[in-house]
């Protein structure tokens, strides 16, 4: 369901040089480079979800809920 729901979501989303978003999640830093991992992203007012709140990815399916 949440796969489905990523794919659907992700045709609606397309990125250009000069595009203003809003990114939540993470900060990290791993081998001396400083990463965000992204848990939602804001275009326009659009939202796509890209990990739930505890940073399981949406694509992850049941399998990966149940690991955690």
């Amino acid at each position: 369901m949440f796969s489905r729901n990523l794919a659907e979501s992700r045709k609606e989303f397309s990125f250009a040089k000069g595009d203003s978003i809003e990114v939540t999640g993470s900060k990290v830093t791993q081998g001396g480079t400083p990463y965000v991992i992204a848990r939602e992203v804001i275009k326009d007012g659009t939202t796509l979800a890209l990990r739930d709140k505890s940073g399981t990815p949406q694509w992850a399916g049941m399998m990966g809920r149940r690991a955690r």
